[in-house]
């Protein structure tokens, strides 16, 4: 049986394209200084809609989002 990998939220948040070309020590400080948080969402559960005020930024991790 082949053992799961576990992705630290460190490497998931470096995958995302608006991370690209962040350095470690670079994201380090970013992880130190932002509260991140990860979230799961049920199918169908609005998150957001038009007008809410911003209180921070989403990144999908996984899943679809309809607009």
């Amino acid at each position: 049986m082949a053992a799961s990998k576990s992705i630290s939220m460190y490497d998931q948040l470096m995958q995302l394209p608006v991370f690209q070309g962040v350095t470690a020590d670079q994201m380090t400080h970013i992880l130190e200084v932002t509260p991140f948080d990860f979230k799961t969402f049920r199918r169908d559960r609005v998150i957001i809609k038009g007008g809410d005020t911003c209180q921070g930024a989403l990144f999908v991790m996984s899943g679809k989002v309809r607009l």
